[in-house]
């Protein structure tokens, strides 16, 4: 549906505005821990911008937030209306991507300084992720493996993406003083047209 290079060029227009707006209000920035099996590091959390209700009905692990005790269709829905009324600008860029039904999640990574992602897993057949740099510090990065072979990627502070399979281990860290944002989407691997590698 999508060439690589046109979502990943959206995915950072919206981490820009993105990044705007985490200058000129940190606080629209609530992040909220989300229960998974994963090995994430406990100060490691996502600030939601969009679920797939039907995703987050099927697949999705709870949030620690306010809204969800509406259940996993309702919460999604009052998120949605929540996020795309707070980050206007971001959604612009977003909506349509979000509107084929192939994105499954979208949401700000906020890891802490100095702070490390174990080398973790998810089942998550027939989707990818792309992640883009909002506020990557210097000695922030991600290794990531296609099965057979590793590939490591150091952020540059903006501009800056990576695609990657994440049913195959993967890890991130940010050995900096300062906290980093990344812009995350969860994919159908159909939205895009073509195969991915870093």
């Amino acid at each position: 549906m999508f060439q690589p290079r046109y979502f990943t060029w959206n995915a950072e227009l919206a981490a820009d505005s993105l990044l705007r707006r985490l200058h000129s209000n940190p606080s629209f920035f609530t992040s909220f821990r989300w229960d998974s099996d994963f090995a994430h590091d406990p100060n490691w959390s996502v600030v939601p911008l969009y679920l797939n209700p039907q995703w987050a009905v099927d697949h999705m692990h709870t949030f620690e937030h306010p809204l969800a005790f509406l259940g996993k269709g309702l919460f999604a829905d009052a998120l949605n209306s929540n996020a795309a009324a707070k980050f206007t600008d971001a959604y612009a860029f977003l909506r349509n991507f979000i509107g084929t039904g192939l994105i499954n999640y979208i949401g700000v990574s906020v890891l802490p300084s100095n702070t490390s992602l174990n080398p973790h897993l998810h089942p998550n057949p027939g989707n990818l992720k792309l992640h883009s740099a909002i506020h990557c510090p210097p000695g922030c990065g991600l290794l990531h493996s296609d099965g057979d072979h590793c590939y490591q990627h150091t952020w540059l502070t903006t501009n800056c993406s990576v695609f990657f399979d994440d049913n195959f281990t993967h890890s991130a860290w940010n050995h900096s003083n300062s906290t980093r944002y990344v812009l995350i989407f969860d994919f159908k691997s159909s939205l895009i047209t073509s195969p991915v590698l870093d």
